[in-house]
């Protein structure tokens, strides 16, 4: 084994002539998945003000909307399918549209339109993506009147697209956003996500979590093929460019796997970390009967694979009135029964901190006296925009601070201008 360490960029090249074995090879997987997932995170972190853009506004949304955390075992020993918008959902249709009264169905995102597109209503909907990208797949949807179950952070376009009962989720998805709004708020039960990690952050994962909150059993997968089955994204064409073409690999990182039936397929890092997650779920709850539907695509481990036509027929007997039992349940469960829908004392609250925290942060950076620069940052450290809103960004400042790719003055302006970006969209 040779090391090269490089003092002036802080890298350290390991170069190993020992034979690679499991351990190396799963090891080396889990450096470039958490490698990826920093990535994100330090993303997420950086362009934060547009993700608090959607918080801001979609605060109103929770005066009418029901606490789904609350449906605890509500649907013990109950049938569950979640349902992707893989190419192979395309081969369940014909059966999903009889199995209204038999399983709980379960779609996130661009599943939801896919269904919708072939008459087919989910019971429950899960939107959870900010961008921009959620709120076009959503206004193809026709799935108008079904619960949607939305985190804060969702893209605030997507509630002008459906009228149905809205359903807020506890899931720690939001971060330090969230856990000031539920502290605030006073809104009860543990959060969906709180004892996974990093990787339970996709809509397939918080499907799969709910299901097992709800006391569902068994786990149904349908539509999750992780990859390009078919040389498609989607089950149906709920994008312009949904085929895969040359051009497409050439500005990607896809690369070819074997899948499932040992044919070649295009996946990338993203479905290959929501897999896993999937199988090490699946094998950490052994009490629940984990079945993949999905005909193509990708192999999860511990769960089985099985053609929805034979889960139907073993599994999915019993008849149950799905949609009405969640109609009752999202009437009994709002998260403010009593109390009238009005947050503008919430929002006043937040826009006069970060009015504080500009201030301070602005005694500061002028630097008139010792005392007053002290002062100023004694009290910003304590105000809610900074604890809650901005601290994750500072940690990231600090650290270009730490390496010398910014100064400590720079690094408060920049706080400034970034908490002045975030006062702009408190309007």
């Amino acid at each position: 084994m040779q090391i090269t360490v490089f003092l002036t960029s802080r890298k350290v090249q390991v170069d190993t002539f020992i034979k690679e074995t499991k351990y190396y090879k799963k090891l080396k997987k889990e450096i470039i998945q958490y490698s990826l997932l920093s990535y994100f995170s330090v993303h997420d972190i950086m362009y934060s003000h547009k993700i608090f853009k959607n918080f801001y506004s979609n605060i109103d949304k929770l005066g009418s909307s029901f606490l789904v955390n609350k449906f605890k075992n509500e649907f013990k020993n109950k049938p569950a399918i979640i349902l992707g918008a893989g190419p192979s959902l395309g081969y369940s249709f014909e059966i999903l549209q009889r199995l209204q009264n038999k399983a709980l169905l379960i779609a996130g995102g661009s599943a939801i339109t896919c269904l919708s597109k072939m008459h087919i209503l989910p019971h429950l909907g899960i939107i959870i993506d900010p961008n921009f990208e959620e709120y076009e797949r959503m206004k193809k949807s026709l799935a108008f009147e079904i619960p949607m179950i939305f985190s804060t952070r969702v893209n605030l376009g997507v509630f002008n697209t459906f009228n149905g009962e809205r359903g807020y989720v506890k899931n720690a998805i939001g971060g330090l956003f969230e856990a000031w709004l539920d502290r605030h708020l006073k809104i009860p039960r543990r959060y969906l996500c709180l004892d996974y990690s990093e990787k339970a952050l996709t809509v397939t994962s918080v499907g799969i979590i709910l299901a097992k909150v709800l006391g569902c059993n068994p786990i149904i997968l349908d539509g999750m093929d992780l990859g390009f089955s078919q040389e498609k994204r989607y089950s149906v064409d709920i994008i312009e460019d949904n085929k895969l073409d040359e051009e497409k690999l050439k500005n990607s990182k896809m690369y070819l796997v074997k899948d499932k039936n040992n044919k070649d397929i295009y996946t990338g890092l993203s479905w290959e970390i929501e897999r896993d997650w999937i199988s090490n779920f699946a094998e950490n709850h052994k009490k629940i009967t984990f079945l993949n539907a999905t005909k193509e695509g990708l192999k999860i481990n511990h769960v089985e694979d099985m053609s929805l036509l034979e889960i139907e027929q073993k599994f999915l007997k019993k008849q149950f009135d799905y949609k009405s039992y969640l109609f009752y349940l999202s009437q009994k469960n709002k998260i403010f029964p009593d109390q009238k829908n009005d947050f503008s004392f919430t929002k006043q609250a937040l826009r006069k901190s970060f009015e504080r925290t500009r201030n301070y942060l602005q005694d500061i950076i002028d630097k008139e006296t010792e005392y007053k620069v002290i002062l100023a940052q004694e009290r910003f450290l304590k105000e809610i925009a900074y604890k809650y809103f901005l601290v994750e960004y500072h940690i990231v400042l600090k650290d270009f601070v730490l390496k010398k790719q910014m100064s400590e003055s720079d690094s408060f302006i920049k706080l400034k201008e970034t908490s002045n970006i975030f006062l702009n969209e408190c309007i």
